[in-house]
């Protein structure tokens, strides 16, 4: 029992070093993440070790890891340290086959590879579970329902397809969503294993970098044609990349924008300032930054014309 109990203590004090070898900006992001998670946490191994994954395409990459959890729950996170969910859908039916299975690997090394499993999955797209996606909807839907001819929308940053299909079942018929995402894992997993489908003129799916699909369809003549313009573009850390955020982004999504049009871009407190500082350059007069909660860690930046 001693032996136990020491190598407990040592592997809790293993833990916080390794916690503490963290950027800054990410140990304060984590802390009251961390609290939620350990406060919703169930005692069901299915919920917090990952079914599935698709490994690091590089050295510089990340994985992309996938739970089929209780409940009939499908989330993903990114990377060795995650701080939260990248995307939390439930799905109508339990899983089957072999999506059906209760073992979890204790060591992500022995956990098996997604790319050539598929888990039936029917959307429930009554509500969105993330609280910033809640947030973000609280923006969108009054004003796409007064739509008649329904909206038009770009979303930047697939995950599990969660605001796409919340979206497209909560707007006015004749919506239409552009969906982009960088990672074709990702995009490869929301169709296997998340229940999401790309309908011609409704819901499209472009594999492309997000900044530079916007600069694209700017190039093309295209102005002036959006509604809505939601950024939601993250890797490993939660760290939103450069072509996300930096200048010719922030303008190529202003120049999209309908006149009453808006820009909602979901960022942490450590990227805040700096994104903010590049919202003003194009809404000087409009900006608006929403904490998604009480925390203050957690912010949507929201920009209109």
């Amino acid at each position: 029992m001693a032996l136990t109990l020491k190598w407990m203590q040592f592997l809790g004090l293993l833990v916080g070093v390794q916690c503490s070898k963290l950027p800054q900006g990410i140990q304060d992001r984590q802390q009251p993440q961390l609290a939620r998670l350990r406060s919703n946490r169930t005692a069901d191994d299915r919920d917090w070790r990952p079914f599935c994954k698709y490994p690091s395409k590089s050295a510089d990459d990340y994985l992309v890891k996938i739970y089929v959890g209780s409940g009939q729950s499908r989330k993903m996170s990114f990377g060795g340290h995650p701080v939260g969910w990248q995307s939390d859908v439930t799905c109508k039916q339990p899983a089957t086959g072999p999506c059906s299975s209760n073992t979890r690997q204790l060591l992500l090394s022995a956990t098996q590879a997604c790319t050539h499993i598929s888990c039936q999955c029917e959307q429930d797209t009554s509500s969105v579970k993330l609280e910033y996606m809640r947030e973000m909807m609280s923006i969108v839907l009054p004003a796409c329902q007064q739509m008649s001819e329904g909206a038009r929308v770009i979303v930047v940053g697939l995950g599990g397809g969660a605001l796409t299909n919340y979206i497209l079942a909560h707007c006015p018929k004749g919506t239409r969503v552009e969906t982009i995402e960088s990672d074709a894992r990702v995009s490869q997993v929301a169709h296997a294993m998340f229940g999401f489908e790309t309908q011609a003129g409704v819901s499209e799916l472009e594999i492309e970098d997000g900044g530079e699909a916007l600069k694209k369809r700017v190039n093309q003549g295209v102005h002036s044609a959006y509604d809505f313009i939601i950024v939601d573009c993250m890797v490993d850390n939660d760290h939103v990349p450069d072509s996300c955020k930096n200048e010719e982004t922030i303008s190529a999504a202003s120049m999209l924008l309908r006149s009453g049009g808006k820009v909602i871009q979901h960022v942490w407190k450590p990227q805040l300032a700096e994104l903010a500082a590049t919202f003003k350059k194009k809404f000087s007069s409009s900006l608006q930054t929403v904490p998604v909660d009480k925390t203050e860690v957690d912010f949507l930046l929201v920009g209109s014309f």
